[in-house]
């Protein structure tokens, strides 16, 4: 294994934890396979943190964003964009929902009810103007169109939004990798 990645789980105090250094190990490599961008230097930089952090996913563990940030030199902001691109090259980004959204957020009450509302009947005004075989293949859950209504809708209710940078980066990038802000 990795000197650096073992030396990483010892730094998160995640040492002793079964199945999480093969675990890590195993995203590492695919994560040095997939990105190979040698401009990202924020990848190279947290790229064995990331490798953690998604074994720890998958294996139920809790883990500390920030301490991973902090080891791995880069700002919260930086690592978080760097976790969502290695989900979306590695094929593990799924799509947010408001429920989470609500308890990562915590907006006031009657948000996440309006949220619903306004997303179907979106759905319907934008359905009756498209044929029907386009609007079938429309994906309603997909992260950009739930994190846009939550966005509108706080923005609508005059409801301040904490974490504006993490929002976004929850719905910037697709299911196949390319960049919604392009």
């Amino acid at each position: 294994m990795n000197e650096i990645l073992s030396k990483h789980i010892s730094l998160l105090q995640l040492e002793g934890i079964p199945n999480l250094a093969p675990k890590a190990a195993q995203f590492f490599d695919q994560l040095c396979k997939r990105i190979t961008d040698p401009k990202n230097k924020a990848m190279l930089l947290c790229r064995q943190a990331v490798a953690i952090q998604l074994a720890c996913e998958i294996l139920s563990i809790e883990f500390n964003e920030v301490a991973a940030s902090s080891i791995s030199a880069v700002s919260s902001r930086t690592y978080l964009m760097c976790v969502q691109e290695a989900r979306v090259a590695l094929g593990l980004n799924r799509n947010i929902t408001l429920e989470e959204l609500d308890v990562q957020f915590g907006p006031p009450r009657g948000v996440i009810e309006a949220c619903r509302d306004m997303l179907a009947e979106f759905k319907v005004k934008l359905v009756a103007t498209m044929p029907a075989s386009v609007s079938r293949s429309i994906n309603w859950n997909d992260s950009v169109y739930i994190v846009g209504v939550f966005s509108v809708v706080c923005k609508y209710m005059k409801k301040r939004i904490a974490g504006k940078a993490k929002l976004l980066a929850l719905s910037s990038k697709t299911d196949d990798g390319s960049d919604y802000s392009a």
